[in-house]
């Protein structure tokens, strides 16, 4: 049986949200114009399935599962255990109750975007055999809770990078954006100031990783990887 593929698709316009006061969100990467199909075999019809999800970013994600479940065709959540330090195992209590939650308002919780790679790792530091250990236990505990597919990267530093959260768009809904002059105009060593990282690094630990950054070149940072995924 072939893997589960996952593939995104961007719809071209949104009308309304689900009530006058959310209407104007709706056009980030969360609320309706970024959608994740996960295409999944199905074995027995010989065809693939194509089931309709949604992110939420954690509790505090202003467009709730109550906003999600009202969507016309919606299958299912795309989340994170949030409330676990990077590098940390995933404990299977955790899951279960995300996933409780979740389907709790009718929603299925097969997909996990995602489990992060710590940085360690990347770096090939001494630390990485004791993380990657705990990346797969990780796993192992996410399978026993269910769940089909998980997504990862392997970006240095960043794994997602835009400049403004917020860019109108003509229908007067937003969306997520990347400038790449405004990017080229940033002073590392001030720090870099970017939507949804400001707080994740204060500019010294930035630099002092960017710094290390620069001893692993495209055949190191390969390596790392090949040694994470066969581990």
């Amino acid at each position: 049986m072939p893997p589960p593929r996952l593939r995104f698709a961007r719809l071209p316009k949104r009308t309304a949200g689900p009530n006058s006061d959310t209407a104007s969100r709706w056009g980030d990467d969360k609320c309706g114009f970024f959608w994740l199909w996960w295409d999944r075999y199905h074995h027995d019809l010989r065809k693939t399935v194509h089931e309709n999800v949604l992110p939420l970013y954690g509790d505090s994600d202003p467009v709730s599962l109550d906003y999600i479940r009202q969507i016309p065709g919606m299958h299912g959540i795309v989340s994170a255990v949030y409330d676990v330090p990077v590098g940390e195992v995933w404990p299977v209590e955790n899951i279960l109750a995300l996933k409780k939650t979740i389907e709790n308002h009718g929603l299925a919780f097969e997909v996990i975007e995602s489990v992060p790679v710590h940085e360690d790792i990347k770096l090939g530091r001494p630390t990485a055999a004791r993380l990657i250990a705990n990346y797969a236990q990780s796993l192992r505990n996410l399978g026993q809770c269910g769940l089909k597919v998980v997504c990862y990267n392997f970006m240095p530093v960043f794994d997602w990078t835009r400049t403004t959260l917020d860019m109108k768009l003509p229908d007067g809904s937003s969306a997520l954006a990347f400038d790449v002059d405004v990017v080229s105009k940033i002073d590392v060593s001030k720090g870099i100031h970017l939507p949804g990282w400001d707080a994740s690094y204060k500019p010294e630990e930035l630099k002092a990783l960017l710094d290390e950054y620069k001893a692993i070149d495209e055949e190191k940072l390969w390596a790392n990887l090949t040694a994470f995924l066969k581990a």
